[in-house]
């Protein structure tokens, strides 16, 4: 990060190199034309008085650079990426002035002084551009190469609001205003009033010719090394790497769209956590239909299966063990549930203390009778994994759990639920009244998955199924036919 004595420093330099290139060209015109000593003499004054006034105006205009290490406030930073616009229009008129002033000087007094004038506004309006375009790039290098990237190490513009950035096409305007407008000028001026001399049509051309060269390749580094770098993170981002930020190099059209490319994979990051904290809940498939908008999330009538799956005894063997081991155990337990639920394509609904309520078919559906196979697979599954769990704690000399399971079919409403400030993406009705019912069987019939006939008749052939009674359910008129589950 460049600090205020070496920008002014750079800048003088700067200056002072062009202040010789110029002198170097009146010397000749002197010496090719015969004028008279005077201008030299002007011209030795004048630079010695735009360097009297430019060293404090430029010191000043630099206040930015010493503000921003103290206290890199927005208006600082703001300040500091306009800097090279604010030289470029200094420069301009140190020099201008003084090669307006002569001439208006020397008619008015020395009317014999014709050629010494278009000489003066020859390599005035030559010295105003060429440095202003010079200094103007100079201290834009500095700005994308170390200003920019240490004052906005988030690689955000939106805190420097009011911003007004630069524009890309006043690139290519100082290029052809330079090369286009004023070359082609000066040259024509020296032609039109006879004092075009192969010697100093030559040393212009050649000065013009350098710094064209030097502004194309400061116009390419300020285009395509942006453009190159944006690029780069932009196809990192295309191939999944979420964790790359845009470098800004300056407070143009440029650095404002890598602000926005930045703001965007933000926000692709943000999603992405959505995305897998929602994934923890929902399948996959599941919650990218619903972070996509094609679910809607208003309460509808939606046909579904049900499953509850709850340990038995669960508050008395809770009882005897300290919190830490309830967790512990809660966590390896549910996790084994859970997987059943996601792997088959199920939403996670909540978790009920020990209990686990799962959905099939909605948010979204694969059909009824996939839906219901979908759940009676989850069921087997359950069981497995139950058995696999009892088989590790008998060998850690722990006792065994058992849990019962109930599913069932039918038509529920399924909607966000709760308060303005709250709201749950949940389903409620008879269908899931019974199904809690239904597990609640499961011990008194002594099995540990139980389904209804609704469940049963969708599910079809593909499954062994034994039916065991029709029971009562607790909260409804009619009873309900009841299946278990039998192990392929």
């Amino acid at each position: 990060m460049p600090n205020r004595p070496k920008i002014v420093a750079l800048l003088g330099l700067l200056g002072l190199l062009g202040w010789f290139t110029v002198g170097a060209y009146l010397w000749l015109a002197i010496e090719e034309l015969g004028l008279p000593d005077i201008v030299l003499r002007y011209f030795l004054a004048s630079g010695i008085l735009a360097g009297a006034i430019g060293t404090p105006v430029t010191w000043w205009l630099a206040k930015p650079y010493a503000d921003v290490h103290v206290d890199p406030t927005p208006a600082a930073i703001r300040d500091a990426l306009r800097f090279p616009a604010r030289m470029f229009a200094l420069t301009l008129w140190l020099w201008l002035v003084p090669c307006l002033v002569f001439p208006i000087m020397s008619v008015t007094i020395r009317p014999e002084y014709l050629d010494a004038n278009v000489q003066v506004v020859v390599a005035g309006v030559t010295a105003a551009f060429i440095s202003g375009i010079v200094s103007y790039y100079a201290c834009l290098r500095i700005v994308r190469n170390q200003v920019a990237p240490a004052l906005l190490p988030e690689g955000r513009l939106d805190h420097l609001e009011p911003f007004r950035p630069g524009k890309m096409w006043q690139h290519t305007f100082l290029l052809v205003l330079l090369l286009g407008v004023i070359a082609p000028a000066t040259i024509a001026t020296l032609a039109w009033t006879g004092n075009a001399t192969a010697p100093l049509i030559t040393y212009l051309s050649f000065d013009y010719f350098l710094v064209g060269l030097f502004v194309g390749w400061e116009v390419t580094a300020a285009i395509s090394g942006p453009v190159g770098h944006l690029q780069e993170r932009m196809d990192k981002v295309a191939g999944g790497d979420l964790d790359q930020k845009a470098t800004i190099f300056g407070g143009d059209s440029m650095g404002i769209l890598s602000s926005r490319f930045n703001s965007m994979v933000e926000g692709l990051r943000q999603r992405e956590v959505i995305r897998e904290t929602f994934g923890r809940y929902v399948t996959q498939q599941v919650a990218d239909e619903i972070l996509a908008g094609r679910v809607e999330l208003g309460g509808e009538r939606r046909n579904a299966t049900v499953l509850f799956a709850d340990i038995r005894g669960f508050t008395r063997m809770s009882e005897g063990l300290p919190p830490e081991e309830v967790v512990a155990f809660l966590n390896d337990y549910l996790g084994h549930m859970v997987g059943c639920v996601l792997d088959n394509g199920g939403v996670l609904d909540k978790f009920i203390g020990d209990a686990v309520m799962a959905l099939f078919g909605v948010p979204v559906s694969r059909g009824a009778e996939a839906d219901a196979r979908a759940a009676l697979q989850c069921a087997l599954e359950m069981s497995q994994r139950l058995d696999d769990l009892n088989a590790e704690r008998a060998a850690q000399g722990k006792a065994a759990i058992d849990i019962g399971i109930g599913v069932h079919s039918g038509e529920l409403i399924a909607g966000n639920i709760g308060a303005p400030q709250r709201m749950e993406y949940t389903v409620v009705g008879d269908t899931v009244n019974v199904c809690s019912r239904i597990e609640g069987l499961t011990k008194r019939l002594g099995k540990r998955i139980l389904l209804s006939d609704a469940t049963a008749e969708l599910a079809g052939e593909h499954f062994r199924l034994q039916e065991l009674d029709t029971l009562p359910v607790k909260g409804r008129q009619r009873p309900v036919r009841l299946f278990t589950l039998l192990a392929s």
